[in-house]
Formats: structure tokens, C-alpha cells, sequence
């Protein structure tokens, strides 16, 4: 009776393991302030999949902050959405026949980013530091 428990345990873990499909995720952009729309596709067949749950946290690790969640529609896209800052943020996809999946995604800013206020400090103090330097060199 306990070998078969554990056969008949075994084969439906096996069926269920196997039975699950992978989904794929695309996104419209990686920049921040642009409207992102995200679209999840079946990894075997490559048809959109319809009523994934979609979520975006920010943050390297779970749990952090929810940025976004909605389902996927019939086109296996979601609701334009828009990720504020740059960063790491996790996207989450779940639905039932699947394997939940978890994707880290890197948005970088749209804007580019301007130089510290060292070069142009440095570019500012330049004549003047050598012609200090050339005065002390006259002098000895």
C-alpha cells in the first residue's frame, strides 16, 4: 500500500511537472517615462496568452514596492504603464498551466545624464591653474 502511495504520488507529480508550459515576456520600451506596454507569449507555440497576471515590483529582490499589475487581454498584452524611476525592477507573470516566472528587467532613463560639476569645474579652472604654474616656474 505505501509503495504504491508513493508510485501513484511520483507519476502525478511528474504529470503535473510535465504538463506545465513556459511563457515569454516582450516588452514595448526600457526607458523610464515612456508608456511601457508589456506582452507575454507562449514559449512553444508563440500565440499571445490571454489572463497572465502581470506584475512589476521595484527592487533587485521580492518583496519590494508594486509598480503595476493587471491581466493580459486577449492579444496577451497589458494596460500602458510607466516606470518612473531607473533601476532594476522584477516583473512576475502567473497563470494557471504555466510555470510562474520571475524576470529582472533593467529601465534606464530616457533623458541623458549630464556631467558632474567636476568637468566643468575643471574646464573653467584649467587657465588658470597653468598660468599660476607658469608664474612659479619664472620665478625660480
Amino acid at each position: 500500500m505505501k509503495k504504491t502511495f508513493i508510485v501513484l504520488a511520483i507519476a502525478y507529480l511528474a504529470i503535473m511537472v510535465c504538463a506545465k508550459d513556459h511563457m515569454s515576456l516582450s516588452v514595448s520600451s526600457k526607458s523610464t517615462g515612456v508608456p511601457v506596454t508589456a506582452t507575454v507569449y507562449d514559449n512553444n507555440t508563440g500565440a499571445p496568452l490571454e489572463n497572465v497576471g502581470l506584475e512589476v515590483f521595484q527592487g533587485k529582490v521580492l518583496p519590494t514596492t508594486r509598480v503595476f499589475y493587471d491581466y493580459t487581454n486577449a492579444s496577451g498584452e497589458t494596460e500602458p504603464f510607466t516606470i518612473d524611476e531607473p533601476g532594476t525592477y522584477i516583473i512576475t507573470l502567473a497563470r494557471r498551466g504555466y510555470f510562474y516566472d520571475e524576470i529582472s528587467m533593467g529601465f534606464t532613463s530616457a533623458l541623458p545624464e549630464y556631467p558632474s560639476i567636476w568637468l566643468p569645474a575643471c574646464l573653467l579652472f584649467t587657465p588658470f591653474i597653468a598660468f599660476f604654474f607658469i608664474r612659479l616656474r619664472k620665478r625660480v
